[in-house]
């Protein structure tokens, strides 16, 4: 399993970067990113410092105890957003090419950084792993994998990944083709290009949504419902 590198929308509190730490229980040649806006005016630019510093001091305090994480910063100058979601991208990618797997925490920080956070994981799916955020009304944490329609921009592919959404136990090749009148060909190809992506398993002929990706069977069985009304 690869190394793990959160990026957190930090902003002017430490609340979620320092729930984070404690959450997701980072290990030696983890990464923790540090994301904030960078600031003309001097209290907010005080408060942003102090954020960093009370998680910079966990991490120490970590680091003392034999957990090797490595902490990292990016400021972002959101008085142009091309730039920032460019910088945010690149970083991105830096972390994956170093082999990271990368987790957006989406929790507290700028709103602003959330939405390029969120626009990044729909734009390069094949870089963002995960979204992590906590949930208000339960106060628990929830990472949510990402899947975006670019992946499976085919219109076959889509009908069948939301076919196989409607049934908890499961469904198999020739029931797909029945309700979606498509040819069994054309099933089994989207059904191959689906189980590489990993977003379906196939035991017994029976086909169903991974389980990684159950999460997201709301949205597969209302897509389907809106596909049955064409």
């Amino acid at each position: 399993m690869a190394k793990r590198s959160v990026f957190v929308n930090l902003g002017f509190d430490p609340t979620a970067a320092l729930d984070v730490v404690s959450a997701f229980q980072l290990t030696s040649g983890e990464q923790l990113v540090l994301v904030y806006p960078v600031s003309a005016e001097e209290g907010s630019s005080i408060r942003a410092e102090q954020a960093r510093n009370a998680v910079k001091s966990q991490v120490t305090l970590l680091r003392a105890a034999g957990r090797r994480i490595k902490l990292d910063e990016l400021a972002l100058e959101l008085r142009s957003l091309e730039t920032s979601f460019e910088q945010l991208i690149d970083r991105i990618y830096a972390a994956k090419r170093d082999g990271y797997s990368i987790i957006l925490e989406l929790s507290g920080g700028v709103r602003i950084i959330t939405v390029l956070m969120v626009m990044a994981s729909m734009w390069f799916p094949k870089l963002v792993d995960e979204l992590s955020l906590i949930v208000e009304a339960t106060r628990q944490r929830v990472t949510i994998p990402v899947i975006s329609p670019l992946l499976v921009s085919s219109n076959s592919i889509l009908k069948v990944l939301a076919c196989t959404s409607t049934r908890r136990d499961g469904i198999r090749r020739k029931e797909i083709a029945r309700i979606l009148r498509m040819s069994e060909g054309n099933v089994s190809r989207a059904v191959s290009r689906l189980k590489r992506m990993g977003l379906i398993d196939e035991k017994l002929r029976v086909l169903t949504i991974h389980e990684r990706y159950s999460v997201l069977t709301p949205l597969f069985r209302k897509f389907f419902a809106e596909l049955s009304q064409e």
